[in-house]
């Protein structure tokens, strides 16, 4: 949101964090946004916080596993963004395609095509990367990646992290509980996608 503080032009940039505080930073130039949401990340010290922005586009994830589901497959959903615009989205479709590759995350880079702005962007996903997707996370160098559930799955946040991936981990109450649901009754399937 612009604003006009003593006749000068200011980015006002509005946050909540995962304890439902509002948190506001100025910023004078609009490119200096990243900057003061990773501040405003370093000095909340309560975890994520999560943006608008972010909102919206875990939201287009969850649809993501939610239309999956609704197609009988593993319902993990993707969004990946860039500088607030969507870029692509995706959803685990092993089972519908019967391709063993095709997760959430790594059906929605390949819906991005050869985008190549990688090192700017977000993943927004349902469920902590796998592996696999950890790895292709890791090797375009994707800036940050935002987790719904890392109850269900988890593990490899580290790994992102080690090779200089932002995670942030919101444990969305609706994701855990619908893919804990799911799980139940499709172990099966769910094992085969994982290779356990």
């Amino acid at each position: 949101m612009v604003v006009r503080i003593a006749g000068k032009r200011m980015y006002l940039w509005r946050a909540v964090d995962h304890e439902g505080e509002v948190l506001d930073m100025l910023v004078q130039r609009r490119r200096d946004t990243q900057a003061a949401l990773r501040l405003m990340r370093k000095t909340a010290g309560r975890g994520i916080i999560m943006t608008d922005d972010d909102r919206g586009f875990m939201d287009i994830a969850i649809a993501q596993a939610l239309l999956s589901a609704g197609e009988d497959g593993i319902p993990v959903g993707a969004a990946l963004a860039w500088r607030g615009v969507l870029i692509a989205k995706g959803h685990n479709q092993r089972q519908q395609k019967r391709v063993i590759t095709l997760h959430g995350e790594t059906d929605c880079l390949t819906n991005a095509g050869l985008f190549g702005r990688w090192r700017e962007t977000t993943l927004y996903t349902t469920l902590s990367p796998c592996l696999m997707c950890a790895g292709t996370i890791a090797q375009f160098n994707i800036r940050r990646v935002v987790i719904a559930d890392a109850v269900n799955f988890g593990g490899n946040e580290e790994l992102l992290r080690g090779h200089g991936v932002e995670v942030d981990i919101i444990n969305d109450t609706f994701m855990i509980e619908f893919f804990r649901d799911w799980r139940a009754s499709n172990l099966q399937t769910w094992h085969a996608d994982i290779g356990a």
